[in-house]
């Protein structure tokens, strides 16, 4: 899915107008955009072990031709959602492998408003009605269920710059943090660290194989000692982070 930029996220101005009235050009009457007229809602179908998605639904006024979605993560943390609807009711959020969109751990506010015009109109169009909001915090996670695949745990690898690779049994986590270092304790203060430590942020379902985080061979890692790595899936926005694994380790040649 690819997002779609017609117009930012409402301002401060903008929300403080959510109760005001908005009158349809060409139309008499007015329609409520506050809480009680004009309030959408959400409901969040996911139960564990289902792929990671979200349907929004909400409720159009009378006269509605189109609608504008905007679906923005805490802090802006993230990808977002910017989009020109037609006639619709209610949008449901792609999944992985769908979409790798929406992150675990966190929470979304999202935003729709509506207009009469049948056809296209800028962000600015003077139809546009005001906002209204709602939102929805996606399932927690943790770092259980993560196992290394490759590597063998206290194994030997066959080069120095080895590819690291693990599985979950959760197909909705898809974003991860690694660390690899000859220091177990993975200590990264500037004036007692001991060794480097490698860290990286991984986008699982992109990578080949999936999972998977290669040193790079601008920095190889040493002949003879032992390495420990470990993962984590990457809680963002207003959630917090989440315990690595237990360490792994490997030896190089």
């Amino acid at each position: 899915m690819h997002q779609h930029s017609c117009g930012s996220a409402p301002s401060s101005e903008e929300l403080a107008e959510r109760r005001t009235f908005f009158s349809w050009e060409g139309h008499h009457e007015a329609f409520h955009t506050g809480d009680n007229a004009y309030h959408p809602s959400a409901y969040h179908p996911y139960t564990r072990g289902r792929p990671l998605g979200t349907k929004l639904q909400w409720t159009n006024p009378l006269g509605t031709r189109q609608v504008h979605l905007q679906v923005i993560p805490a802090n802006s943390d993230g990808p977002d959602l910017n989009l020109p609807l037609g006639l619709q009711s209610e949008f449901e959020v792609p999944a992985p492998p769908a979409w790798y969109g929406l992150l675990l751990g966190m929470t979304y506010r999202w935003w729709v408003r509506i207009t009469d015009q049948e056809l296209p109109v800028p962000a600015d169009h003077p139809t546009w009605g005001a906002w209204g909001e709602s939102s929805f915090r996606t399932p927690s996670v943790d770092s259980s269920g993560i196992n290394a695949v490759s590597p063998a745990n206290g194994g030997t690898v066959t080069g120095i710059t080895p590819t690291l690779t693990w599985a979950h049994s959760r197909p909705d986590v898809f974003y991860y943090k690694v660390q690899l270092s000859k220091d177990a304790a993975f200590n990264t203060d500037g004036v007692t660290a001991v060794a480097s430590v490698y860290g990286a942020l991984i986008h699982g379902g992109v990578t080949s194989p999936a999972n998977t985080y290669t040193v790079p061979a601008s920095a190889p890692l040493e002949g003879a000692p032992t390495y420990f790595w470990r993962v984590r899936p990457r809680v963002q926005g207003d959630g917090l982070p989440v315990p690595f694994t237990a360490t792994f380790s490997f030896r190089t040649p």
